[in-house]
């Protein structure tokens, strides 16, 4: 049971952060909103959720950082757009 509850957790705290597999909402918000407000989502807004998430040392926050890493570096080529390339550089670069 106390493992179901962490994996829970995780998950819910992923699509929080807007971790892969659950960052497709991630760059689209990004794009239309301020800058203000971008900044504050591509940061202070991570800071719980990956403090949570480092309590959970499990095989699923390994499995997410494998995901990250691949689609942070690869989502962020051929982007027009700062806005999505500073999204994409913040998936990579949550760990």
């Amino acid at each position: 049971m106390d493992t179901l509850i962490r994996t829970t957790l995780l998950i819910s705290m992923a699509v929080k952060s807007g971790t892969p597999p659950f960052h497709f909402w991630f760059p689209q918000l990004i794009e239309v909103r301020r800058w203000e407000q971008t900044l504050f989502i591509l940061t202070i807004q991570k800071v719980i959720p990956i403090f949570i998430m480092s309590y959970s040392v499990n095989e699923a926050l390994i499995l997410l950082a494998l995901i990250r890493g691949r689609v942070g570096a690869l989502g962020g080529f051929n982007q027009n757009s700062l806005k999505k390339i500073l999204a994409y550089s913040s998936i990579l670069n949550v760990r």
